[in-house]
Parts: structure tokens; C-alpha cells; sequence
């Protein structure tokens, strides 16, 4: 997911764009979110590539349906898929 503003929902190419947009003197038009551009955010690519993720104790179940949540956050925790069915 590129980094876009939160406010005016604006797109940017790097994270360095998006700071000097968000501080600059003129303040952006707020608009509704809608929906969230596609992929991944910082903190889920942060929370996926941590080492904590990757050794959670419990079942190969436990461990996906804790995957899964940092992919799909609006997702009720007994709503998240089995991974053994097909």
C-alpha cells in the first residue's frame, strides 16, 4: 500500500512525500476514507516480518489464525477461516 494521507486521502510515492505534505502550512481537504487503498500498511508489514509472529506458541491453527487478524482486522475473531479446508 503506498503511503496516502489520512485526511484528504492523497497518494503519495514515499513516506518522505506524505511527511512534507502533512506538514505543510496549507492544510489538505478532509474527505471521507471510503475505503483504504490496497495492501498492506506499515504496521502490518511490521507486525508480519516480526520474529514474535513467526514463533507464537500454540497449534499451526493458532499461529494462522493470528496471521490472518494482521491481514484482516475487521474480521471477528470466530470468523476467521479454517486453513485445512478447502
Amino acid at each position: 500500500m503506498p503511503p496516502f494521507c489520512v485526511r484528504c486521502c492523497t497518494e503519495f510515492k514515499d513516506r518522505r512525500r506524505l511527511e512534507a505534505h502533512q506538514r505543510s502550512n496549507e492544510l489538505c481537504v478532509v474527505q471521507p476514507l471510503g475505503r483504504a487503498p490496497d495492501g498492506l500498511s506499515p504496521e502490518q508489514k511490521e507486525a508480519l516480518r516480526s520474529r514474535k509472529t513467526m514463533l507464537l506458541e500454540g497449534t499451526e491453527e493458532d499461529k494462522w489464525s493470528h496471521v490472518f487478524r494482521i491481514l484482516f482486522p475487521d474480521v471477528d475473531r470466530g470468523d476467521v477461516p479454517s486453513p485445512c479446508t478447502s
